[in-house]
């Protein structure tokens, strides 16, 4: 019977040995843009887009020029900014260099690279504009933009422009 309260004591002092001591919690880094980023655009890449194609169709070559222009310049801008706050995200949620963390189980271990990706979605989806953004991009001038048609647009209304002169 002088047994049992050792081997009690044996065992609680094995549970919380075995138990992981409680993680503490990590804030998700919000990034923070730095001054050196380009103000976003008076108007969003999309209007000024629309506005060039519509000079275009009017055959205003002059407009087609300035349209393209600050299209091509605000989503350089928009996408600017997205990407250096993506890069904010994977430096704030970089993980320690392999070997210099100490040993840990398997299961612990996986564990802590799923919190680590998690916290750089959610540190990811700060990045893009909010749901009603007038800077939020849409797929066809997502595509648009791929095919590179203001640079058609433009080199049409140059070649307009330089006859005109």
């Amino acid at each position: 019977m002088a047994l049992l309260p050792l081997l009690l004591a044996l065992l609680a002092l094995l549970a919380r040995a075995a138990t992981p001591p409680e993680p503490v919690p990590v804030p998700v880094p919000i990034p923070t843009l730095a001054p050196a980023d380009p103000p976003l655009p008076a108007q969003p890449p999309d209007v000024l887009f629309a506005a060039g194609t519509e000079a275009y169709a009017r055959g205003d070559w002059p407009a087609v020029v300035l349209q393209m222009e600050r299209a091509l310049r605000a989503r350089a801008a928009v996408r600017s900014r997205l990407v250096r706050c993506r890069l904010l995200c994977a430096n704030a949620t970089v993980r320690p260099a392999e070997g210099t963390e100490p040993q840990l189980d398997p299961v612990l271990r996986d564990l802590q690279f799923f919190r680590g990706l998690l916290r750089r979605a959610a540190c990811l989806r700060g990045c893009g504009p909010v749901a009603p953004s007038r800077y939020r991009l849409g797929e066809e001038l997502d595509r648009e933009f791929g095919r590179r048609s203001p640079y058609n647009f433009l080199q049409v209304a140059y070649f307009k422009v330089r006859d005109q002169h």
